[in-house]
């Protein structure tokens, strides 16, 4: 199966995915999408390094959340394909109006330090918003071609 969550959703997707062993009775999740998610809380790192920093070294401060995250990572089947999507309402916000982009993409070093296939989606403007992200047609789109592709 898979797991599309949304803001808290996909923060609660994350921690199913690590937190209950690989070879529970669980269903096997073959892809997980996370819109919007708050993985570092509400910190916003991007004062102290650009997009491509945060995707090869993670954030550069630590809320306990994705200290969590980090513990249990190893949890995670190395099977599950991952896409994270964030927003930048502009040059000037970095973020979708809720959750700063830093955040949304904050743990993808920390999926592909464990195997994991992980994508990500930056969408900018107005339809960046966190309520309009997950109505918005370009998201719809990539999620679709993300869930059903081979």
């Amino acid at each position: 199966m898979n797991i599309v969550g949304h803001s808290m959703g996909g923060v609660s997707g994350l921690r199913l995915l690590t937190q209950t062993p690989i070879n529970s009775d669980r269903p096997v999740i073959k892809k997980f999408v996370a819109i919007g998610s708050p993985f570092n809380d509400f910190i916003d790192t991007f004062d102290d390094q650009n997009l491509d920093e945060l995707l090869k070294n993670g954030p550069t401060e630590e809320s306990e959340r994705f200290i969590l995250y980090q513990a249990e990572i190893p949890n995670m089947s190395k099977e599950t394909e991952v896409l994270l999507i964030g927003g930048a309402l502009s040059e000037d916000d970095q973020s979708d109006g809720t959750v700063p982009l830093s955040s949304a993409l904050s743990v993808h070093h920390m999926l592909k330090n464990n195997g994991n296939e992980t994508q990500y989606m930056v969408v900018e403007g107005q339809g960046a918003g966190h309520s309009a992200l997950h109505e918005n047609t370009e998201v719809d789109k990539k999620v679709s071609e993300f869930l059903y592709s081979k």
